[in-house]
This record gives structure tokens, sequence and C-alpha cells, in this order.
């Protein structure tokens, strides 16, 4: 049986023996989503979306899903958008046909999942709208939550709670053990994402220290 939010906090529980931290273990959830955020980019991340006129912000600049963590492919009705520094997309005249674009924060707070924002040049017609494929993550909230990341690939999600717990209950070993088995699965998958995007690379998780650091 596939695991979701409320399963997973109880087999976290259970591995560790740890049943006292009942009420910490959401935390120990959250934390390991938010480095899933900041280091995997896997097939189960993949979103298909369109950013539309209901998305527009001012001008050129319009909202990125709550979700946003990277993106690989925009595209207009007829071509696929070229990414440019945002410096370098602001010095283009904003009239003409849209074939720009800079991603604007997004990746800067990805434990919360602030989304970002996309800015275009030129700056695009009223009710035009834009094909978008990203990698996307949302953190669980209700105990039935679940997402095919976690329903093909749990391990992931149980040794990065592991970890967390084990740095919680300063048992670096044990922490980096677990972080171990993450930083496996981790690899395979971004390896894979890699193959089908092609340019996919994230940089390992760092280890646990008993001065209280990690990541």
């Amino acid at each position: 049986m596939s695991l979701n939010f409320g399963t997973l906090k109880t087999l976290v529980l259970s591995r560790t023996h740890c049943e006292h931290l009942t009420a910490e273990v959401a935390r120990f959830v959250a934390e390991c989503e938010g480095l899933i955020r900041r280091e995997v980019r896997a097939r189960e991340m993949i979103v298909r979306g369109t950013i539309v006129e209901a998305d527009r912000v001012s001008e050129g600049i319009y909202d990125l899903p709550a979700d946003f963590l990277e993106e690989r492919i925009v595209r207009s009705s007829d071509r696929t958008l070229i990414k440019r520094p945002l410096r370098q997309l602001r010095c283009w005249s904003g009239s003409g046909t849209v074939h720009s674009y800079s991603i604007i924060g997004g990746n800067d707070d990805l434990d919360s999942g602030s989304g970002g924002e996309i800015e275009f040049r030129a700056v695009p017609g009223t009710d035009a709208s834009y094909d978008i494929i990203y990698f996307g993550l949302t953190n669980f909230s209700a105990e039935s939550d679940d997402n095919a990341l976690l329903v093909n690939h749990e391990d992931l999600y149980i040794q990065g709670s592991i970890a967390f717990l084990r740095q919680h209950n300063e048992e670096w070993e044990l922490a980096e053990s677990a972080l171990a088995v993450f930083n496996s699965i981790r690899k395979d998958l971004n390896k894979q994402a890699a193959r089908y995007f092609g340019g996919t690379s994230m940089a390992p998780a760092g280890y646990f220290n008993e001065a209280g650091g990690g990541f």
C-alpha cells in the first residue's frame, strides 16, 4: 500500500522507535520536503501548466504557480521562448513579438514554495497565454495528501525525514546514514531527469555535524 502524509509520519516514528516524537514528526517531514525542493529534480515532479492573463502582475510580469521550482520549457503559440538574464531581458524593447523571458524569485524561498514571477519580452498582449513545463512540488498538509514522488520513491521521504529526526536527537552518525540513502536516491532521480530533459544537475545534500550544521 502506498504512503500518504499520515502513514509516512507513522512509519518514520515506527522505524526509529521514536513514538514519543509524535508532536515533532510533521516538522521532520516538512524539513525533508524543503530538502527535496532544493536538491531533487525528478520526472515525477514535472508539471505542465499555462500562464494566462489572470496571472499578470504588471505589463510583462506574471505570477508563477505556487509549487514552481524550476522551468524547463516556456512556449508561446508559435515558438519556444529563450531564457535570458533579467538585466539583459530588460534591455529589449517592450513592443513586438514575445521571444524571451526571465525568472524573478521562485528559487529564493524553496521551503515555502513562493513560486516567484516570470517576466516576458516583448510585453504580451491582452489575454495572451504561454505553456510552461516545470519542476514543481507542493508540501503535504492533510493527512491523506500524497504525490507521485512519494508513491514511487517512498524511501526518499522516509530517509530524509529520519535524517532530520536523528539530527533532532543529536544522533549524528545515524543522521548521516539516513542522509546517505537519501542522497543515493536523489542522485539516481536527478540522472533520470537529466536524461529526459538534458542538463539537470543538482549538488548533493551536505552532511550533518555536531555543531548543529547540516545541508
